[in-house]
């Protein structure tokens, strides 16, 4: 009875000590377990906590660039409305250089068109004229008698001089050939002008022959003095003047500055004719100018040449412009199509068909500018 007992206690024990083996087996698992959830816990803390470092770190980037899109927003919008304001400026530099342009392109055509006599009766009577008094082909010549125009102008045509303050109220005013008509004359610029017009209108009639021109001076101590016959019937005459012959110098230039004057008889703002080997169409053919011979509109007499002794008349340039011993100086130029102007400020001629030029090409700069 005894021995069954004693079984059974230890049946008993061993299921205990299983047990027991059982719960530390179990145990230590899940402590295996539990570690590894710690490390897989702690790992994951981690990772979590530099996506929060590289979230923050993405929000400050965020806030940046969200604060640089804002300026970015902000300078586009200026930007436009700075463009929007270049853009009218440009349009309206532009609208302003057109309308220069247009001024500087009536200019051009004002004075190709006064450079040759118009169609008006008047103009046509004086062309008339010119044809039986002022010049004569003999064979492969043509003489043009330059002191035949002031003949005409004074005695057919009654036209004498006049200051521009008499006839405009204005100090300075440039005629046209039917303002001079109608004003029956006027003063050196635009006795100038008329000049070279009748001058064009007889050159033109010589087409195909030699030119020789015939003036007059007055005569200094070695001169031999003689007649001069202002038209070919021979009824007008200067008596006890040098003769005068030019050959190829026979395209007119206007040309102004400081010269004498024998109206007011000493040096002032005046204008004489310029004849040259060649036409003068642009600045650089202003050096044809030298040796160029002078001929005073209001009588046709010769003045000299241009850069010599015997006119003391000298075109300006970069180098003479500062020479204060030259007292009489040529600085503007009027040819057949263009206007030419000595610029102190640049030290260099300007000229209407340049400056047009320079405009164009500074439109063309803006209007790429702004596309």
């Amino acid at each position: 009875m005894s021995r069954k007992t004693k079984s059974k206690s230890t049946i008993s024990f061993d299921l205990f000590m299983v047990f027991v083996i059982l719960f530390l087996c179990v145990f230590a698992f899940l402590m295996v377990k539990i570690n590894s959830l710690n490390q897989t816990i702690d790992s994951y803390k981690y990772e979590l906590s530099t996506l929060e470092n590289k979230f923050s770190s993405l929000n400050d980037s965020y806030a940046v660039l969200n604060s640089q899109k804002l300026n970015l927003e902000t300078n586009l919008a200026d930007a436009k409305n700075d463009y929007d304001g270049l853009k009218k400026e440009s349009a309206d530099i532009i609208g302003a250089i057109n309308t220069y342009q247009t001024e500087i392109q009536n200019a051009l055509s004002w004075y190709k068109k006064n450079s040759v006599l118009g169609q008006s009766k008047t103009e046509e009577r004086i062309k008339s004229r010119l044809d039986s008094y002022c010049f004569e082909i003999k064979q492969n010549t043509c003489e043009i008698k330059l002191g035949c125009f002031y003949l005409l102008n004074s005695e057919y045509f009654d036209l004498s001089y006049h200051y521009d303050n008499e006839t405009y109220s204005k100090e300075d005013k440039l005629s046209s050939l039917t303002e001079f008509l109608d004003n029956n004359g006027g003063d050196c610029e635009d006795y100038s002008l008329f000049y070279k017009a009748e001058y064009n209108y007889v050159l033109s009639q010589c087409e195909g022959k030699s030119v020789v021109l015939k003036g007059w001076t007055l005569p200094n101590d070695d001169s031999d003095t003689r007649k001069y016959w202002l038209n070919n019937a021979r009824t007008w005459y200067l008596d006890d003047v040098a003769l005068v012959t030019i050959e190829n110098f026979t395209y007119p230039n206007i040309v102004c500055g400081a010269l004498y004057d024998p109206v007011l008889g000493n040096v002032a703002g005046r204008c004489m004719l310029a004849f040259t080997e060649k036409p003068i169409l642009s600045s650089s053919d202003l050096d044809d100018l030298d040796g160029a011979f002078l001929i005073e509109p209001q009588d046709g007499s010769f003045r000299g040449n241009i850069n010599q002794i015997n006119s003391n008349v000298f075109l300006l340039t970069n180098k003479t412009y500062t020479d204060d011993s030259i007292l009489s100086w040529i600085d503007s130029v009027i040819s057949d199509s263009d206007y030419y102007l000595f610029s102190r400020t640049y030290a260099s001629w300007l000229t209407y068909d340049s400056f047009d030029k320079q405009l164009q090409e500074q439109k063309i700069k803006i209007k790429d500018a702004i596309i």
